[in-house]
């Protein structure tokens, strides 16, 4: 059975970013894995650096249009591509019991707990346009959705040049 370690039990703290574990073998795992990226695979077509292996597959699927079938959220409709995607939205959009308790300083926003919040701070209120798609010149908040945007556009085009 597992079970969360108590925090006064987590002796031995990351000094990278402050977390703690209960054992030094479980903070090197940390440090090797998060901060050294050890395990992390680099994209051969973006670079982008991933660190675990499921992820890097979700991420290799982006590039080839292998993506999951579409689902929806059957309380707001968002579209997700993954039941794990699904999951963690409704997780963190539709609290079971309604409630959504961390108010954002800046807009009406209620994310429905902290990490969320500081998501949503981050993204909305404190990041700029910093990244360009190649293709049309759109401005883009986070690099992460450059490479799918422009691997649509790369397709849409492709397949309207077919058409003509």
């Amino acid at each position: 059975m597992l079970i969360h370690i108590p925090q006064d039990e987590r002796k031995f703290r990351c000094t990278e970013c402050g977390k703690s574990d209960s054992s030094q073998l479980l903070l090197n795992n940390h440090l090797q894995g998060v901060h050294l990226h050890k395990y992390a695979k680099v994209c051969k077509i973006c670079g982008k650096t991933i660190r675990s292996s499921r992820a890097f597959e979700r991420h290799m699927r982006e590039h080839t249009c292998n993506l999951l079938p579409e689902m929806n959220c059957d309380i707001c409709g968002l579209k997700l591509v993954s039941p794990r995607g699904l999951k963690r939205h409704k997780i963190r959009q539709h609290p079971q019991d309604g409630k959504k308790g961390f108010e954002c300083p800046i807009c009406p926003k209620v994310p429905p707990n902290l990490y969320a919040l500081k998501e949503h701070i981050k993204y909305t209120h404190e990041t700029g346009f910093d990244h360009k798609c190649t293709i049309c010149g759109k401005d883009i908040k986070r690099s992460r959705n450059i490479w799918p945007r422009i691997l649509r556009r790369s397709l849409h085009l492709y397949l309207v040049s077919k058409d003509i």
